[in-house]
């Protein structure tokens, strides 16, 4: 053996000891009893028989398994499967000094174990595959959790009632269980008479909707279990300081629309809007959603609706918030809608599969008239024609009975197949692929803009997708859409060097009458 391959052997068994001895003494006994008590620490890190010391810090036997993190001297994180009977205490965690970081799976705890006291450094707690006695804890002053980011995934050995009260210093709270067909009910209760508390999230299965009276919450998603009680929705009416939540049905139940939120008064109200992701039951009349403030950007959710959503076949709601800016309502059943209650701030509409009649307006009406709209319309079945001002708009209006003359815009891009998805499926009169007009009015220009450093491509029938036109050394531009079929941004790409030429040939490759190359320099 050569010396420089002995050094380096020796370099490396300085190095690894130096890494088994990096924790303190007290940080060490501390791993090691704590391992040693739940599961078999010589199954699942290295031992040093030189130390005498496992090796908690580097990469363990079975790092699925276990899993420790250390800064300097301290361990920062801890993931263990829990394989021992011994119960978990707060005693085992106590002697942890910056532990931040706390995963078990299989957990096996002692009685009030989420009461502490934890060390102060210990900011997130998960503990999974365990059983839900873990919250049979003590309820009254000074019971309360400490771990800031608490989950839990829990089988339930008997009806679960969680108590808002424990949770006054819980910031982050998830619980799943194992199944999504618990034998046992979950419960939220709230009672917060004299306090009050704030969540950022909170992520929960559960068998009734919770009242949030006294309680602030950023994002809240509920998983509805089979057999949630529909008489709770009225709970809905306390939701004015839930900023936005979401709701989604473990199985295909039909639950109530949270009508209860339309008697919130718009003073109160902080909602900013909300996911329903179940099929919705028959509401008593139409729902009118107009105590929403208009300084709040709303967005309402709605993708799987369902057959029974509607008030006599028509659209349920009356009146939808004043900055309502997406709206999704997907897979219903309602004949028509009457696009006047949708405003300019609305940025995306998705109204697809709902089996929607009605002509669709000829021009685009003018209370939704803005470039950034989305505006998806698909597979219904909507009547009538458009003309040039839905061209300028990001539309799918394919798979409905559309007929008349198609806008040149269409006309010249058709043969995009893109484009073509977007308007297939209806009854135009000149979308024959096989007998298409030639475009005759494709006009651009083309200018740089000193102070972005780009070049901006303005026209009429330029295309719907950045795709539509292609360039000389296409890999040199990154190309964006400003406005559809009117305006293209055309930057540097991030490997070209370089300064940006101020002209090129441009090639419009599905146009009817073929593919056409123009040279073009800008104009300033």
């Amino acid at each position: 053996m050569n010396l420089i391959k002995l050094f380096s052997i020796i370099l490396s068994v300085l190095f690894f000891i130096e890494d088994v001895i990096s924790l303190s003494s007290l940080e060490y006994q501390c791993t090691f009893n704590f391992f040693n008590k739940i599961s078999n620490v010589s199954q699942e890190f290295y031992y040093d028989s030189s130390t005498l010391l496992y090796d908690f810090c580097n990469l363990p036997l079975t790092p699925l398994n276990a899993l420790v993190s250390c800064d300097g001297q301290n361990v920062v994180s801890i993931r263990a499967t829990q394989t021992k009977s011994n119960l978990m205490s707060p005693s085992d965690i106590q002697c942890f000094s910056s532990i931040n970081k706390l995963n078990i799976d299989g957990f096996k705890v002692s009685k009030n174990f989420l009461l502490g006291p934890f060390p102060q450094s210990l900011e997130s707690v998960s503990l999974l595959n365990g059983n839900s006695s873990l919250f049979n804890i003590d309820i009254g002053a000074g019971k309360s959790i400490t771990i800031p980011n608490l989950t839990t995934k829990v089988y339930l050995s008997g009806p679960l009632n969680i108590y808002f009260s424990s949770l006054l210093n819980v910031k982050k709270f998830t619980l799943t269980t194992q199944t999504l067909q618990p034998k046992y009910k979950i419960n939220y209760i709230n009672d917060l008479l004299e306090n009050s508390t704030s969540f950022e999230s909170f992520f929960a299965y559960t068998h009734f909707i919770p009242s949030m009276n006294n309680i602030q919450m950023e994002l809240l998603q509920l998983t509805l279990l089979p057999g949630t009680d529909s008489n709770s929705f009225s709970a809905f009416s306390t939701y004015a300081n839930v900023t936005s939540f979401s709701l989604t049905s473990s199985n295909s139940a039909v639950y109530p629309f949270p009508v209860a939120m339309a008697s919130i008064p718009i003073s109160t109200n902080k909602n900013t809007g909300f996911a329903i992701n179940y099929q919705i039951d028959t509401p008593l009349g139409y729902i009118d959603l107009s105590n929403y403030n208009e300084s709040l950007d709303v967005s309402i959710i709605i993708p799987n609706a369902g057959n029974l959503f509607n008030v006599n076949g028509e659209f349920p709601f009356s009146a939808l918030p004043s900055a309502l800016t997406e709206f999704q309502f997907e897979n219903g059943n309602f004949n028509e809608i009457n696009l006047n209650l949708f405003n300019k701030k609305l940025s995306f509409l998705f109204l697809r599969n709902n089996n929607m009649g009605g002509i669709i307006p000829t021009s685009f009406p003018s209370n939704l008239l803005s470039n950034d709209i989305s505006l998806y319309l698909s597979d219904n079945l909507l009547t009538g024609q458009i003309d040039e001002s839905w061209c300028s708009i990001d539309i799918d209006i394919s798979n409905n009975l559309i007929g008349g003359q198609a806008p040149s815009c269409v006309v010249c891009n058709y043969l995009q197949p893109s484009t073509s998805a977007l308007f297939s499926g209806n009854q135009f009169t000149n979308l024959d692929i096989n007998n298409l007009e030639n475009c005759t009015n494709l006009e651009f220009n083309l200018s740089y803009d000193n102070i972005t450093k780009s070049l901006f491509l303005n026209g009429n029938n330029l295309g719907f997708f950045a795709s539509s036109f292609t360039l000389d050394n296409p890999k040199n531009w990154s190309k964006s859409i400003i406005t559809i079929n009117k305006k293209f941004q055309i930057k540097k790409s991030l490997t070209a060097t370089g300064p940006i030429p101020r002209g090129f040939n441009i090639t419009f490759p599905y146009l009817p009458q073929g593919p056409r190359t123009f040279e073009i320099t800008a104009n300033n």
